[in-house]
């Protein structure tokens, strides 16, 4: 004959899995040596810091590290500077890159220029005029305003 076994019900199950596995939490930034790993400069623009402290953060996607430093009020603009990384083997190939000219892109054509401008001018004043022969001249005649002005003497 097998007895039943009393215990504690079902609901002391850990927390994790009495609420479902519908949302996960967000991974914890990894630190390497003091630095921070971050995804690209926005997420290290909004990267919290403490007043009075500074945090360094490397990008992951590129060759860039970011310093963003905290006054020690609350009320004080964070300090953010960006430093793009170089290897001393690269020095040569990002010299060669500075030295070339960055390409202009090429002028717009104008839109305009001042000789078309003034015969546009021109065209629209002979037009004018020539509405304004086709239209009889009415003269307008507005009653003159008298005022009349008491001296009240007393």
């Amino acid at each position: 004959m097998i007895l039943p076994q009393y215990g504690y019900p079902s609901f002391y199950q850990p927390m994790q899995n009495m609420y479902g596995t519908g949302q996960q939490p967000a991974p914890q930034q990894i630190r390497s040596g003091g630095i921070v790993s971050v995804a690209n400069e926005d997420e290290a623009r909004r990267y919290p810091v403490a007043p009075g402290y500074t945090v360094t953060m490397r990008d992951e996607n590129g060759p860039y590290l970011y310093e963003k430093t905290m006054g020690f009020s609350q009320l004080d603009q964070p300090i953010f500077r960006k430093a793009r990384i170089i290897f001393e083997d690269d020095v040569t190939a990002a010299q060669n890159v500075q030295e070339q000219p960055v390409p202009q892109p090429e002028p717009a054509e104008p839109y305009a220029t001042l000789a078309q401008l003034e015969a546009l001018r021109d065209a629209v004043s002979a037009e004018l005029k020539n509405i304004r022969s086709l239209i009889p001249e009415q003269k307008e005649t507005k009653p003159a305003i008298k005022r009349s002005v008491k001296n009240d003497e007393s």
